[in-house]
């Protein structure tokens, strides 16, 4: 946005100058620093000197996309330093909007070598994060975008698919180009398994988002490249995965690319076999009589999946760009069964088929004026038709069917006024009808139905000012969210206060406060019962309310590299699923309620060392302090504290250089940690995998395992009042994976040669 901020410094020039405010010719300029090949260079020095006797004015350094901005009273002379690159001096007189182009060091020192990297981490002056994906791309082997990711140093996984954000105690979404994906939790894990990390242009991570983003938590924004130049490329792929059962997927990737146009392509695939398996020990007391239950669960799944996303971005002009996406997910038919072996009522059988059909379309409008606008679709079908046979003999049949339609539509603008200062407001409107049902094939006075319209209204309205040479950045907004769902009515507002210090690129402050709300899922608010068997019961809740969430940040980052932070959150309202023995029968239920409060303290630490060109560990660690409390929870009250600890250590060993063969070794260890009346044992696992990139990284072969020795999860354990019961669901969870993805393409248009006819006569 440096051409907008340009424009509105000179429309705030004019202004004030006719309105005689303006008593003095000042000097600004608006830059970016670039290398010789046109990559950004952050944190490069810009200093302001007077041209007289040079004597120091001002100074700030660059962000993480190589922009600066400098003001003045006077002229002055601008100079541009960085280290490894040659100094450059301008003069600067009125306003400037330039790039600077620096030229690397030539000098040679005899028998001394000096090996240097990029900073893996910088840091924009509103606090945003951006890692140097294309270097940790030159270190490790990485065909996907889920890989890429797991190389990232505030990331872990401890099952290889899921991710988890050191630092981020709320969780946080992913978000594709700046814009939140219209794809479940399990989709998107797809998707970024088969989106080719070589796509990938910036990795972005916001710890506090900003209202504009639309979610709760931190944001993880994938940034994939585009080309003005015409240029295809792509990659095919296929998976093979063991867990006890069998699972295949094959995908295919296309790119392209044109002076206007930008086209990307995804299929994918998928076959699934999945085997479950839990068993609870359990003591329940009834009229102070106590059984001691034996129970084991069997659940088998099989499912075909298809899977397309595709998207085309238009570039209007030099200034704006439109963008339209699909999103399509199928299945047309699910089948799995689930046996039951219980001490206390025996054997039981249940088993069904479904299918579901997702369709989701968005359209967004970008300006480098600083607008962003779009319109979202989403339309959701699933049924499922379940059969029961209790214990006591003959069966009970019923359909489960929710269908879901979702529109929204916001604007965001964001302002330059000049002399630091930023503008940003903007709305959301969103809409969205569900319609559930849970119906019996014979009359059972439990068929329900649920049809719930949300409406949720969102304004709000922020600056931004910069200080200090860009070196402290103050951000604050203030939301206004008006939500109405079955008759709650719910209106709120949500403050945002961000404070960033970053005197270099070598240490960087943020300290952060939110609140914001967390809504429940449609089907928790039905009404409806589904039995695993005669024993385990779970329940929907229609007075469900929504949780307010107020969380206090500070992160500091050290030489790019390593991050320390210390967080608080406390969830007002907090929605609590866990198991309930009944105390008049036999029977456990497990149905989402509203607690008092759950509060959290995290202090969280991530390290990347390289103590040599064949290895390197990322190192994480986490201390967590949590409190749960409700009063009225199934007519009993709690208050419980924990303070745990989870430690990861990913290892890389390079094998071979020419060509690149890596092998992987991560070990993840954690203490008891709680929820609710729940609490966790101790746990651990061990992940390893091998790597190889072949034919100039066109073919990529890996073999990966995780949780070798089937050590987690840990085992759940109630041990509250007369509620007792250990549950271990570590069965079938080794899994083991090879893939091969081969990459195409690159082609480069080349510069079209005109003939020469000057001396032709016409």
């Amino acid at each position: 946005m440096r051409s907008s901020s340009f424009i509105f410094y000179i429309i705030v020039s004019l202004i004030t100058t006719i309105s005689g405010v303006a008593t003095a010719q000042g000097a600004v300029v608006i830059g970016t620093v670039q290398g010789s090949n046109g990559e950004p260079i952050p944190g490069a020095s810009c200093v302001a000197t007077n041209p007289v006797d040079s004597a120091f004015i001002a100074a700030t350094i660059s962000d993480g996309q190589g922009y600066f901005l400098l003001e003045c009273d006077n002229d002055f002379i601008l100079t541009v330093s960085s280290l490894g690159f040659k100094n450059k001096k301008l003069f600067i007189s009125g306003i400037a909007d330039i790039t600077i182009e620096l030229e690397p060091e030539n000098e040679q020192l005899a028998e001394v070598v000096v090996k240097g990297t990029r900073p893996q981490l910088t840091a924009d002056a509103d606090g945003s994060l951006h890692y140097d994906v294309s270097g940790i791309l030159k270190e490790k082997i990485a065909p996907d975008a889920l890989s890429l990711l797991k190389n990232l140093p505030l990331i872990t996984s401890t099952d290889g698919s899921s991710l988890q954000l050191t630092g981020a105690p709320t969780g946080h979404t992913i978000f594709i180009n700046g814009r939140k994906p219209q794809m479940s939790a399990g989709q998107l894990t797809s998707y970024l398994q088969n989106l080719p990390s070589d796509q990938i242009k910036d990795v972005e991570i916001i710890y506090d988002a900003p209202p504009k983003w639309r979610v709760t938590g931190a944001v993880i924004n994938v940034i994939l490249k585009k080309s003005a130049n015409l240029t295809y490329n792509g990659q095919l792929k296929a998976d093979y995965t063991n867990v006890s059962v069998n699972q295949e997927m094959a995908s295919g990737s296309f790119f392209f690319s044109s002076p206007k146009w930008n086209f990307n392509t995804t299929y994918f695939f998928q076959h699934r076999d999945i085997l479950f398996k839990t068993t609870t020990e359990a003591r329940h007391s009834v009229d102070d009589e106590i059984h001691n239950i034996k129970d084991t669960t069997r659940n088998e799944w099989n499912d075909n999946n298809h899977f397309v996303y595709a998207s085309a971005a238009y570039t209007i002009d030099d200034n704006n760009s439109l963008e339209m996406t699909y999103t399509g997910n199928f299945s047309p038919r699910q089948d799995s069964r689930n046996w039951g072996l219980n001490t206390i009522i025996g054997s039981s059988d249940s088993y069904s088929t479904g299918k579901y059909d997702d369709n989701a379309a968005t359209l967004t409008f970008t300006s480098k004026k600083g607008i962003n606008a779009g319109l979202e679709y989403l339309n959701s079908y699933s049924d499922s038709h379940k059969t029961y046979l209790p214990v006591s003999g003959g069966q009970i049949r019923y359909m489960l069917l929710q269908k879901i339609n979702r529109g929204l539509a916001y604007a965001n603008f964001d302002t330059n006024l000049g002399k630091g200062w930023r503008l940003s407001y903007g709305g959301s409107y969103e809409l969205i009808d569900s319609r559930s049902s849970q119906t019996y094939e014979e009359t059972y006075e439990g068929s329900s139905k649920s049809n719930l319209k949300e409406k949720d209204a969102k304004i709000f309205a922020g600056f931004q000012k910069t200080l200090l040479g860009n070196m402290l950045s103050l951000r604050a907004s203030l939301s206004a969210d008006f939500y109405s769902i079955a008759g709650y009515h719910k209106n709120s507002l949500l403050p945002l206060v961000s404070v960033s210090f970053m005197p270099s690129q070598s240490h960087i402050i943020n300290a952060s406060y939110r609140s914001y709300r967390n809504y429940p899922s449609f089907w928790s608010k039905g009404n409806f019962e589904n039995w695993k068997d005669s024993y385990h019961i779970e329940l929907g809740n229609p007075d469900l309310k929504p949780s307010t969430t107020n969380t206090w940040s500070l992160s500091y980052i050290l030489k790019s590299r390593y991050v320390a932070s210390l967080s608080y959150l406390r969830e007002s309202n907090c929605i609590l699923t866990q198991p309930y023995q009944l105390p008049n029968q036999l029977a456990e239920v497990t149905q989402p309620q509203n607690i008092d409060f759950m509060g959290m303290m995290q202090f969280a630490i991530s390290a990347p060392l390289k103590p040599t060109d064949w290895y390197s560990v990322n190192l994480t660690g986490i201390m967590l302090y949590a409190q749960y409390k409700a009063s009225d929870w199934h007519d009993m009250s709690f208050d419980r504290k924990k303070v745990t600890g989870q430690f990861a250590a990913a290892n890389t060993f390079t094998i071979s250089s020419k060509p690149k063969i890596q092998a992987t070794l991560t070990g993840i260890a954690g203490t008891p940690y709680i929820r609710g009346i729940t609490e966790t044992s101790p746990f651990w696992t061990i992940n390893a995998g091998i790597n190889a990139s072949l034919l100039k990284d066109k073919l990529i072969l890996g073999i990966q395992a995780t949780n070798i020795f089937e050590s987690a999860p840990g085992n759940q354990k109630v041990r509250f009042r007369n509620q007792w019961s250990t549950q271990k669901s570590n069965y079938y969870c080794r899994v083991i994976t090879v893939n091969l993805t081969w990459r195409f393409g690159g082609y480069v248009e080349r510069q079209k040669r005109t003939i020469d006819k000057s001396r032709y006569g016409f």
